[in-house]
């Protein structure tokens, strides 16, 4: 809705008739009522017509003269006899050019039009007005443009129906002419020179400012080092501290009433709440300044509270919003803004929050937003920048809808239509004096008009954004302004609050603190309450509470700031003195009280001289002067007593300290301590030991710590190592060297507490305003230490009395409690007072050691308690480098992260486990067509017949499957997990759903087994903990457990035992378990002689009544009754694997390399090796019998074999596998947008499948070479090749050579060698002329290829362009889109960009932030940055791919096998589904073009996953339209309960010729015969299209396809050149088939597939474009969505949900726009983006079709109406078919302008309506429950 015409000027004559107030267009409209004869206005009728109505206001604008000129230009055109000035055009144009809102002038122009007042305009009216209005505005317009009358005619037209007030304000906002003519009307005055005032800038950056970090000092004690210390030697702290008070406030904070008189105010990082019975709480969730404060009061007495804080130097502004009752924190909301949020006000409703935010470190700063949020959303609702300004104040006016600004010498308001639309800025207007003093404030009076604040001591009324009134009563500048019931606040610099009526006048004024100096009396903020009548004032960086009714007598004082002012603790209390006129910078006491006096000293003034006064002594009691000395010409920076109180020091900014004698009363100086660079900031006095007398002295500056004596000599650090420290102030000692390297310490002060014995602890205080409590001395970085975060700012100062300690940052001092800690018992002491334990010298003294399990539990309890941070040593977690250089794009907008709303389906696995693992594969009982096996996490079946598989996947990615058990009668299979939470899961295979999940194990299961009786009630499982449990699964408990005392390898159920008996074999031992009640007992079996003893037993079977037994020796060993004896015999060379029972009572069994099939008497009747099958060298891992003579052999190599338990041979050929092994060790993966996969392994084939292909039609390449790189080119013909590994295997693997190979012929193109290492990755562009090459040895090779044909053979030439080094190798890389630019990611997580043509890298990356990439591959860039930050230092992302369009998705996978799916960009670490299936790292992932399939690789198996849309419609459908899906051109879809293949077709067409086409009982029939015209019409089956000629019956094509299963709706493209089709493929999946159809010798060609969703399609249809690509539009219950053409292929543009009231059941496009009909018998217009337009009422129930027609589209409902509609909704005709119409069809007449007849075919048959008639003739009778045709035909 941008403004499309300009900005015009008013012609200077007119200029004092611009920006009138709202009131007083009414106010001249009313006064032309009462003067104006006609509808004429005359000159002097016009004269007497502004005095009447705007006298007053236009006294100093405007005179005669301006009228006249005026009337002169609106009156041009007539004749000059009889000029009159059309009183319409005058009222609109003054209207228009008001400085009005854009609302009042809307409604004021409506009512002015609205001649019959009915409340609504018509087409004529609504012309009338826009011509008046552009015609007015024009006369007066210094540049007129030309406006054509028929322009304006048109756009009347758009509206031609009656017009609301409603209507006509959303047709003026919507329409783009009118929205742009209104903009370029908003006109502004000239502006005039402001005056020269400012007020005080005030920053609000209390932070510390960053120093270079210097350390003299640790060179300097380096020699003072204690010895002896062990480095593990962390001790917690005995003491904690608890908050109980605070003093003072936060400067240029303001302070707010609750409404039950509660006071708030900010003090450092927390907010201070005063109840009114005297009590004070502290909320506490800033980690900064808090310089922001407001209040809405709540009805129900919940008041909510936001404060604001400045942040960090690494974190942002926050503001958080909280309960003033119980101070729980409602939400926070970050925000981007560094250095402050200066005001914060919340709107008339409480639901929006307007701040200022200054961005560079101080409010009066040039560079402040102001932002507005609706702070229960977290959300952003607007904000506007401030670049040249300054702002002061912000606040809302009399609704949500309207703030305003004063900024420097301008007030701008704010003004949004409604909720939903966005705020306009717009400028006030100072009509009544043309001054531009600074704006300071803002107030509302009595909620009825606005009121500013000027610094030159004025007040302006302001209506709308015009100024009306001027009020010059004050005789300073004007600070801020309070609003009560009735009257107005404002307070001024000197220290004044006035109190104004209404009217603004002066009722009174009240001077407060009149004894403060000038230059501190300037009042910064005011808060009124309507129900105490007080006033809460800040003044002076103190806060007072005024009553209305008294003066300064009853001022209370509720909170005083420390400039010019001094703390004195002594006993826990805090007394407050001030010396009069100086500003005090340092204070000291006398530790003992001996001399009763205090020390402090002051700020140096610019003007001091020699001799001029710099401390002062005061008496203790009194806080009367004793002295005033001198010693230094600059500020004293810190003082101290000696511990006896002879000898008092000063030190200064001038780096000197001040030593006097303090005994005697003139205080002499002693000595002058020489040396510091910088200012001294801490010093203390030392003695010798034994001794008292304070002879040293030890003082800090910046990096520096130095030593003297009194006298003033210099002394070394060793000299001084003797030294006994009266105090522990300096910051920079030995003992406190682990305290200075976690921060910037400012102050500490050391605590003695007797109570714990010999320990001591240390309170630091940082820059930052943390203080931490640790154990004293401090030697070794990291300690364990509390952490309270209370103040805003450096912490200049921490004293400690017994029982309190008090710590000072800027204007604020915090008292703390001491709480004596007991970490042994993990409890705080409090059953006695703190002090007395410090005071006891019987108190029992903690342990010298706490095991290290109860100190965590008591630093557990500790991190439960408010404002403290317990912490341990961190691990160091390295920054990842590739962090540095993401850039966001510049049209990002932060958003929340939601989940996708598509989630990945598993649809083919290839590949089996063989490696490491045993017994995994099985056919079901008693079913031969199904296999089960294991891939990684998955569990498979495969039915041998349909070829189809279904999966369940264990969810976790803790371990993977390593056995399989099948139930013996049930569909029910048990899986061994190798998971330390579940050991076993019981899954059900016809639902493939877990039954239940078992435990019992701590690490994974080895074996287990059911049961052999009939129910298989128990589950024998062995792990790896060697444990033996036996569980009862149906109930889901473990019956037994035992220990196993050895290493397991096999373990069964003993069949047709008396006894439940578990036969169990391992190393060196065969053990039979007996059950007996909940307890297990075994019998170690001797099975071999002591001369014949087996390292293992590998296996266990059973064959009837007998049990079987492998050994590491070959033999197998069969008894019924050990204590009978058994049977051994040699059957393999090595150990056996397998041993499996068949049907014909003998088995199977196993080695390595060798198969044997035996019979029930031992003899053998089959041997087959692995060199018979063609699987050599791989071994044997798993076998299965079924019924039919046929057994499967998993073989290590990931593949099955099928064989004759015959003759052996094998069932699918020579050499030909049951189910083929995937790549080995695969790395490299891409994919065509045909779906053609084409992967490379270390075995040196390129082996090529499709996704929409069978798994066993793949075609294998011999490469010769291992590869880990292959990239497709665009039209997937060509195969670009990267050769070698890691380590070279073999001599002829030439290592950093590619070719090119041609996919269908396997033939190679050109090859080419320019490295020594293997290639790592390889991407060809999209325009298929350029590859990138990267290879191990660091480098990318960039190269044109140039494709030409000599002698009949294909070849490709090769030239390099240029070649990228890198420190690192490269991992992944992706091209810009226009091929210029190469992003590039590293084996050292680097994100590297490199412009291709001269390979040189790009460093300042923000160039590349919105350039678009052809591909999106790199793991480690901004818009994936999500999928990285949440892992741990264990897990890396190892592949990614993106797939396009308006929704992006993305897919990464990690090293541990979890594929993570989450929208484009992801930016949050929670904002993905994870999806575990590979049991190992996932080597690379491809979308296929489009995004319907994603193909994963990993080194266990090649995953086809499916991409299924996840619907979020709560539409619940009460009645369900008719059944019937399959169509001939797409309208009916099925019921959410039909299946696909029983169905009927409940469409009926006309073809070109006129002739009727339905189907009927599955045969498409043709009703009349007419003139042959050719034409192709579509039909379909449950599985196939045909297109068939409907003037002979001839087919013309069959488009089938395996993915394309389930069609119910079909449509051709306009020129019939495309085919559309809707499958539903399962209950819950549809698809959508796209079909190019070339006629002729050329087959159809099926384009692309892709997802549809879970809610059934109802309408889809080709869309078209004017630069002729493809498109497609389809429509759901839910929504619709939008498919567009992008390279080559169609992806998701857009997507829109509807609401659950707007549940859609058909669709059409008509007149380039798509209508809709819904369930609840509405027809409604999508309108793209803004989704559903509003609905309009056609049927009485649900529309069920909907079919174009020349006259717009026509519409048939379960009523049985049919209805001709136009494209705008309006009802043309109707007519009544006395049945449900199902399908709709429509023959126009031969001009193509009207209808002729329409063809409907209802629940009783098929009728015909002709629409000049009005006649229905049924043509075919049907039975209204069976929906096919009865045999009477008409």
């Amino acid at each position: 809705m941008g403004q499309t015409i300009g900005r015009i000027t008013v012609k200077g004559d007119v200029l004092p008739f611009t920006l009138l107030p709202g009131s007083l267009v009414i106010t001249l409209k009313q006064s032309l009522e009462e003067v104006a004869e006609s509808f004429g206005v005359t000159e002097n009728e016009l004269q007497q017509i502004f005095r009447i109505s705007l006298q007053e206001y236009l006294s100093i604008r405007a005179s005669d003269e301006a009228t006249a000129s005026l009337f002169r230009l609106l009156s041009a055109g007539g004749s000059e006899s009889n000029k009159l000035v059309d009183s319409f055009e005058l009222l609109a144009t003054l209207c228009v050019l008001s400085g009005a809102q854009w609302m009042e002038k809307i409604e004021f122009m409506f009512n002015l039009f609205d001649f019959n007042e009915k409340g609504a305009l018509n087409v004529h009216e609504l012309t009338l007005a826009l011509r008046t209005i552009v015609s007015g505005v024009m006369k007066v317009a210094d540049n007129p443009f030309p406006v054509k009358e028929e322009d304006v005619d048109k756009v009347a037209e758009r509206a031609f129906e009656c017009l609301s007030k409603q209507g006509f304000t959303d047709f003026l906002l919507t329409c783009v002419e009118t929205m742009s003519f209104l903009a370029c009307c908003e006109t502004d005055l000239p502006t005039a020179m402001a005056i020269d005032f400012e007020p005080e800038s005030v920053s609000l950056d209390v932070r510390a400012e960053a120093k270079s970090k210097v350390e003299p000092w640790r060179e300097q004690l380096q020699l003072l080092a204690p010895a002896g210390v062990q480095e593990d030697a962390d001790v917690p702290p005995r003491v904690k501290l608890e908050l109980e008070e605070i003093f003072g406030r936060n400067e240029n904070a303001p302070a707010v009433f609750c409404a039950n008189g509660d006071i708030l105010f900010a003090a450092g990082s927390m907010v201070v709440k005063i109840a009114h019975q005297g009590s004070r709480a502290f909320f506490h969730h800033h980690s900064g300044h808090v310089c922001g404060l407001d209040v809405a009061w709540g009805s129900d007495g919940c008041d909510m509270v936001a404060s604001s804080d400045i942040g960090s130097e690494t974190t942002a502004t926050s503001i958080c919003v909280w309960r003033a009752e119980t101070l729980d924190l409602v939400v926070s909301i970050p925000t981007s803004h560094i250095g402050g949020c200066s005001r914060l006000a919340f709107s008339p409703s409480g639901d929006l929050l307007v701040s200022i935010f200054d961005n560079k470190n101080g409010v009066r700063a040039n560079d402040a937003t102001v932002a507005v949020f609706d702070w229960r959303n977290r959300a952003l609702v607007y904000s506007a920048s401030y670049a040249s300004s300054k702002v002061f104040d912000v606040r809302f006016l009399l609704s949500d809808n309207v703030f305003a600004v004063c900024g420097g010498d301008e007030v701008f308001f704010y003004t949004r239509m409604r909720p939903s639309m966005p705020y306009i800025k717009q400028r006030g207007v100072f009509n009544i004096a043309s001054t531009h003093e600074i704006m300071t404030s803002i107030g509302v009076c009595a909620g009825k008009f606005v009121v500013t604040g000027s610094a030159g001591g004025k007040l302006y009324q302001w209506e709308g954004r015009v100024c009306v009134k001027l009020l010059d009563s004050f005789s300073s500048p004007i600070t801020c302004i309070a609003s009560s019931r009735d009257c107005l606040h404002a307070a001024t610099s000197r220290g004044t609050v006035v109190s104004l009526n209404q009217e603004l006048e002066v009722l009174s004024r009240q001077a407060v603190n009149k004894h403060l100096h000038e230059d501190r009396r300037s009042i910064g903020s005011v808060r009124w309450h309507p129900d105490l009548n007080r006033l809460l004032v800040e003044q002076d960086s103190g806060l007072f509470c005024l009553p209305l009714d008294n003066g300064d007598d009853k001022l209370e004082h509720l909170a005083l700031g420390h400039s010019g002012r001094f703390l004195k603790p002594s006993s826990s209390v805090l007394r407050e003195g001030t010396v009069e006129g100086a500003a005090l910078s340092c204070v000291a006491i006398d530790p003992r009280g001996r001399n009763k006096q205090i020390a402090v000293g002051f700020e140096a003034r610019p003007e001091r001289r020699s001799g001029d006064k710099s401390f002062a002594i005061l008496s203790f009691d009194g806080l009367t002067t004793l002295h005033l000395g001198s010693n230094s010409l600059q500020t004293l920076t810190s003082c101290r007593y000696s511990g006896d109180g002879s000898l008092l020091a000063f030190g200064s900014e001038d780096g000197c300290i001040y030593v006097h004698k303090s005994t005697r009363p003139e205080l002499p100086l002693l000595s002058k301590l020489r040396g510091h660079s910088s200012p001294v900031t801490k010093f203390d006095f030392g003695c010798d030991s034994g001794t008292s007398e304070p002879k040293y002295v030890r003082s800090n500056c910046s990096g520096e710590a130095l030593f003297w004596t009194t006298h003033g000599k210099r002394q070394t650090p060793l000299s001084r190592r003797d030294t006994v420290w009266e105090a522990s102030t300096c910051i920079y000692s030995p003992d406190l060297i682990g305290v200075n390297s976690t921060g910037d310490v400012a102050s500490c002060c050391v605590l003695d507490h007797g109570g714990c014995g010999d320990q001591a602890d240390v309170v630091v205080g940082d820059a930052s305003g943390k203080l931490r409590v640790l154990s004293y001395p401090s030697h070794f970085p990291n300690a364990t230490h509390l952490e309270y975060r209370c103040h805003s700012g450096s912490i200049s100062k921490i004293e400690s009395s017994c029982s309190t300690v008090f710590s000072a940052s800027r204007g604020v001092v915090f008292k703390w409690k001491k709480k004596v800690l007991w970490w042994e018992e993990g409890l705080t002491c409090s059953s006695e007072d703190t002090a007395e334990l410090e005071r006891s010298t019987n108190a029992r003294a903690p342990p010298s050691g706490t095991s290290p399990t109860v100190m965590q539990a008591a630093i557990d309890q500790m991190r439960g308690q408010e404002d403290i941070v317990v912490t341990a040593p961190p691990p160091h977690k390295p920054r990842d480098p590739w962090r540095r250089s993401i850039v966001p794009p510049s049209d990002y907008v932060q958003r929340n992260c939601a989940l996708p709303d598509s989630t990945l389906v598993l649809e083919r696995v290839e590949g089996y486990d063989g490696r490491d693992v045993k017994n995994n594969l099985h056919y079901l009982n008693g079913d031969d067509k199904t296999v089960v096996y294991t891939v990684g996490r998955t569990l498979i079946t495969y039915n041998t017949d349909t070829s189809e598989q279904r999966f369940w996947t264990h969810s976790s990615p803790a371990g993977s499957m390593t056995c399989l058990a099948p139930h013996r009668s049930r569909p029910v299979i048990a899986v061994g997990l190798d998971d330390p939470f579940l050991s076993v899961s019981v899954i059900d295979l016809d639902s493939m759903k877990p039954l239940v999940h078992l435990q019992g194990h701590s690490s994974g299961v080895v074996c287990l087994d059911f049961d052999t009786n009939d129910n298989g009630r128990l589950i024998v499982s062995v792990g790896c903990d060697r444990r033996i449990v036996v569980h009862d699964w149906e109930n889901a408990t473990a019956i037994a457990s035992s220990p196993t005392y050895a290493q397991a390898l096999a373990v069964k159920f003993r069949p047709a035992s008396a006894s439940c008996q578990i036969v169990e074999c391992g190393v060196c031992y065969v053990r039979l378990w007996t059950l007996k009640g909940c307890s297990l007992q075994f019998n170690e079996l001797a099975l071999d002689s002591t001369d014949n003893r087996v390292s293992y037993y590998s296996c266990l079977s059973s064959s009837g009544d007998e049990t079987l037994v492998g050994t590491s020796t070959g033999h197998i060993i069969r008894f019924t009754d050990p204590s009978t004896g058994v049977v051994r015999r040699k059957a393999h060379d090595t150990s056996v694997q397998s041993i499996l029972s068949s049907p014909e009572g003998g088995f199977v069994s196993s080695s390595s390399e060798r198969i044997k099939v035996w019979s029930a008497s031992f003899g053998c009747l089959l041997s087959v090796s692995t060199e018979m099958i063609g699987c050599q060298p791989y071994i044997i891992s798993s076998i299965a019998c079924n019924q039919q003579d046929e057994f499967l052999v998993g073989v290590s190599d990931g593949s099955i074999w099928r064989l004759s338990r015959s003759d052996g041979a094998n069932v699918n050929g020579e050499s030909t596998p049951f189910k083929s092994a995937p790549p080995r060790s695969s790395f490299g993966l891409d994919v065509s947008r045909d779906g053609k996969i084409a992967t490379v392994d270390d075995s040196g084939n390129l082996i090529l499948s499709n996704v929409f292909a069978p798994a066993n039609e793949r075609k294998v390449i011999d490469i010769d070479m291992p590869s880990r790189a292959i990239s497709l080119s665009p039209d997937g013909t060509l195969a670009a090749v990267g050769f070698g590994l890691e380590h070279k295997t073999k001599a002829s693997v030439i290592a950093g050579q590619w070719s090119i190979i041609n996919v269908v012929s396997g033939q190679e193109l050109g090859c080419r060698r320019d490295v020594r290492r293997h290639i790592t990755y390889i991407r060809w562009h999209s325009g298929g002329e350029r590859l990138a090459v990267g290879s191990r040895d660091g480098k990318v090779l960039i190269y044109h290829l140039l494709t030409r044909t000599a002698h009949g053979a294909v070849k490709v030439d090769t030239q390099l362009l240029s070649t990228i080094e890198i420190l690192s190798f490269p991992t992944q890389f992706d091209w810009s889109r226009d091929g210029k630019y190469l992003r590039v990611n590293t084996e050292s997580r680097e994100l590297l960009y490199f412009e291709v043509g001269p390979g040189i890298l790009i460093k300042e990356v923000s160039r590349l932030r919105d350039e678009e990439w052809d591909t999106a591959n790199c793991v480690y860039e901004w818009g994936v940055q999500g999928l990285s930050s949440g892992n741990c230092d264990e897990t890396r992302v190892t592949a990614l791919d993106c797939c396009r369009g308006i929704c992006p998705t993305v897919v990464s996978g990690d090293d541990q096998g979890v594929l993570k799916l989450a929208n484009y960009p992801c930016t949050s670490e929670h904002s993905f589904l994870p999806l575990t299936a590979h049991s190992g790292p996932v080597t690379s992932v491809r979308f296929v073009p489009g995004g319907s399939h994603l193909v994963s690789v990993g080194q266990d198996a090649v995953m086809v996953w499916r991409r299924r849309l996840i619907s979020h419609s709560e539409a619940v459908i009460n009645e369900s339209p008719p059944q019937g899906i399959q169509t001939l051109s797409g309208h009916q879809p099925p019921a959410e309960n039909d299946a696909p293949t029983n169905t009927c077709c409940n469409a009926v067409r006309y073809n070109s010729t006129g002739r009727v086409i339905f189907a009927e009982s599955g045969v498409v029939s043709i009703l009349t015969n007419k003139k042959a015209i050719e034409a192709k019409v579509a039909s379909s089956d449950a599985k196939a299209i045909i297109v068939w000629d409907s003037t002979t019956c001839d087919k013309i094509a069959v488009l089938a396809d395996k993915r394309q299963r389930g069609v119910f709706l079909i449509s051709f493209s306009s020129h019939d050149e495309m085919l559309v089709a809707v499958c539903a493929s399962d209950e819950q999946t549809q698809t959508i088939c796209i079909w190019r159809l070339h006629l002729g010798d050329s087959e159809p060609l099926l384009f692309q597939t892709l997802p549809a969703g879970d809610e059934r399609v109802h309408h889809c249809t080709f869309t078209s474009s004017s630069s002729k690509q493809l498109g497609l539009f389809t429509l759901s219950e839910g929504g619709f969505s939008l498919w567009t053409e992008q390279r080559g292929a169609l992806t998701l543009e857009e997507r829109q949900q509807c609401s659950p009231s707007q549940t859609l059941t058909c669709g059409v496009q008509a007149s380039d726009q798509v209508i809709a009909g819904t369930q609840c018998g509405a027809l409604a217009v999508l309108r793209g983006r803004r989704g559903v337009g509003e609905l309009t009422g056609a049927h009485c129930g649900p529309v069920l079709a909907l079919s174009a027609c020349p006259e717009g589209f026509i519409s048939g409902g379960r009523d049985g109406i049919i209805s001709i509609w136009s494209p705008e909704l309006t009802k043309i005709s109707s007519f009544d078919s006395h049945s449900a119409v199902l399908s709709i069809d429509v023959r126009p007449h031969l001009n193509n302008e009207s209808t002729t007849s329409v063809l409907a075919r209802t629940e009783r048959g098929i009728v015909e309506i002709s629409c000049m008639t009005h006649k229905l003739r049924r043509l075919i009778e049907m039975s209204p429950r069976s929906y096919g045709p009865s045999k009477k035909h008409t």
